[in-house]
């Protein structure tokens, strides 16, 4: 069987978004905690912590979302992982020349398909774009029950640069919140 052939990526069906990026299911997230310290500042804190039962996060797409992505993939700097003519992984980005950043706004590799080396391989295609385009940076977003993700990008030299803890809902507080986690690859 031959590897997955990766390439630019120029526009997306919904049916095939829907079909890669379906969500995931994780049995640990990073509890997120924020404190004042004596001393007048604060503390962020982000620890693993086991979740019973598993989180399930289920994706939503709809037609205006699809008319963001392919806006976004316009821009050239977009990849997606065929396997014999199937779409397999996608990776969405958007040159932001303002602050010379490539923002990474969808990242996804089908449940079929994970683990083979193709998300590295999108992620490695994403950065060459990134050098080329002379940006500084590859951001992306992903939640704190999202810990595959945090991993992953982690592995692929992002470092967490910081959070929004009421982006998802207004329970900012809340033990079970879903936080936002903005990660970093400087190129």
């Amino acid at each position: 069987m031959a590897p997955p052939i990766i390439g630019r990526l120029t526009a997306l069906s919904l049916d095939e978004f829907a079909r890669i990026a379906s969500g995931y299911v994780s049995a640990e997230k990073y509890g997120v905690r924020m404190r004042a310290t004596r001393a007048g500042g604060w503390r962020l804190e982000l620890r693993p912590v086991p979740v019973n039962p598993p989180y399930v996060k289920a994706a939503h797409h709809d037609v205006s979302d699809l008319a963001r992505l392919n806006r976004a993939t316009a821009g050239g700097a977009s990849f997606g992982a065929w396997d014999g003519g199937l779409l397999v992984g996608v990776a969405v980005t958007e040159h932001m020349e303002w602050n010379r950043n490539l923002v990474l706004w969808e990242f996804h590799v089908a449940v079929s398909h994970r683990r083979q080396g193709i998300g590295r391989a999108l992620m490695e295609q994403v950065v060459a774009a990134a050098r080329s385009l002379g940006v500084r940076s590859v951001t992306a977003e992903t939640q704190n029950t999202n810990v595959a993700a945090i991993t992953f990008y982690r592995a692929c030299g992002f470092t967490i640069q910081g959070v929004d803890l009421s982006l998802y809902a207004d329970d900012h507080l809340g033990e079970n919140r879903e936080v936002a986690v903005f990660m970093r690859c400087f190129v």
